[in-house]
């Protein structure tokens, strides 16, 4: 979304199809294919897909994953773009609208959990990129408490202008049949420190939900307020301020899910309650739990997980020892290259298409980038591509120096189980 709510289109995917009705901008999304989805994080899916799935789905079938991902992440960002402009009155509030504004239900164990909740005190609502989750904050609203989603600037940027209303402009929504629930969110800014204080204030005198989309809190360097969970298999660097204001709070944690049953259908669902307590062990243990929800629906509906995009940012990366080919290594892989008998480990390696038309290969397990130098990544290609090895090998060989480098990045590479020699 575009910092400017009067704007018809947020993308250059769909903006070709100005105010057009959501049906044609599903079938935009749904027609892109691996290419077109490249510029919007389709490798970087991948890689997060394979690292996840490494182990249970083929190369073809994590393609197919990644591109439902981005189709969805893409499609989804519009069509909630085009509500928010509909029920302002910047689109017309038509049919398609009236029934995505009416989309959204709760289950009934969901409303009864919630609302037993409420009737206590505040909640702090935790959500995921996964489903219809642009929808929780508007959802939460037809309970009947005030809705605040804090986001970090760039995010506030994004949203914070469709949820600022006066009353005028509450009179007419509500004239036009746009339902309540839609105007009791709001969007706090992180970095506004006076209107987030003034916040949690409210939340302290009066029943109010406070909405966090956890795994959206990243940064690239650690912070005091970062805790370290294991997901998947995998040590992740998270934030964790919903627990920590939990526990000043006094507040529950709610852990809630948006599944997009169909284009008219979104259901809520709570996935887990915890009840607040103090201290970093509390803390700790809390961001912990809040995370297996998210790792059983990856791996039940993963074509709507929109945080594979960016679920490389939250792993935390160690420092990995460099394995030393052995002579048996480098013989073998000179043999498999002169017999064009080399593969790269699909279980293990993505291939990255870069801004400058180059590409890089990454190890899922360590994140580890290689094919640096020319000659490599020229291998490397012909590799993966089966291309003719042993043709561009003796165009190689001619400089020893080079060739003999080439064969050590390659007898690493297989020393560390990222590429194979078979017949």
């Amino acid at each position: 979304m575009t910092a400017t709510a009067g704007d018809a289109v947020r993308d250059t995917w769909c903006r070709s199809l100005p105010d057009r009705s959501l049906a044609a901008l599903r079938a935009a999304a749904e027609s892109l294919s691996a290419g077109q989805l490249r510029p919007h994080g389709y490798d970087y899916c991948y890689l997060n897909l394979l690292t996840i799935f490494r182990d249970s789905c083929s190369p073809a079938q994590l393609s197919s994953i990644a591109i439902a991902c981005l189709r969805n992440y893409l499609y989804s960002g519009e069509e909630f773009h085009a509500y928010c402009l509909a029920a302002r009155g910047k689109r017309p509030w038509n049919a398609e609208m009236r029934a995505l504004d009416t989309a959204t239900d709760f289950t009934p164990g969901a409303r009864s959990t919630l609302n037993g909740l409420l009737a206590k005190g505040s909640i702090i609502v935790c959500g995921f990129h996964w489903g219809a989750y642009r929808f929780i904050p508007v959802g939460l609203g037809a309970l009947g408490f005030p809705v605040a989603s804090i986001l970090n600037t760039a995010a506030s940027v994004k949203y914070a202008s469709y949820s600022s209303f006066n009353g005028a402009e509450i009179a007419e929504a509500r004239a036009r049949g746009v339902s309540e629930a839609f105007y009791r969110a709001r969007v706090i800014d992180t970095r506004r420190r006076l209107k987030l204080l003034d916040c949690i204030r409210s939340a302290k005198r009066a029943p109010a939900c406070l909405f966090f989309p956890v795994d959206g809190m990243f940064t690239d360097a650690p912070t005091q307020r970062d805790v370290e969970i294991s997901f998947a298999g995998y040590p992740l660097r998270v934030k964790a301020n919903p627990a920590s204001l939990a526990a000043s709070l006094i507040a529950p944690l709610v852990v809630v899910f948006a599944s997009r049953e169909s284009p008219t259908k979104i259901t809520l669902d709570v996935a887990d309650v915890i009840e607040p307590g103090s201290g970093p062990a509390f803390v700790q243990a809390a961001t912990q739990r809040m995370y297996a929800p998210l790792e059983e629906r990856i791996k039940g509906w993963s074509e709507q997980w929109e945080g594979a995009r960016t679920f490389h940012h939250l792993r935390k990366v160690s420092p990995v020892p460099r394995v030393a080919p052995s002579p048996e290594d480098l013989a073998t892989v000179r043999a498999g290259i002169e017999r064009d008998q080399l593969s790269l480990q699909e279980s293990r390696v993505a291939c990255m298409q870069l801004l400058d038309g180059s590409r890089s290969w990454v190890d899922c397990l360590t994140l580890r980038c290689f094919g640096r130098t020319p000659e490599t990544r020229r291998m490397l290609a012909a590799i993966q591509e089966r291309g003719n090895v042993a043709n561009l090998w003796r165009e190689f060989r001619n400089d020893e120096e080079r060739s003999r480098s080439l064969i050590q990045i390659l007898g690493q590479l297989r020393a560390e189980g990222l590429l194979t020699v078979g017949t």
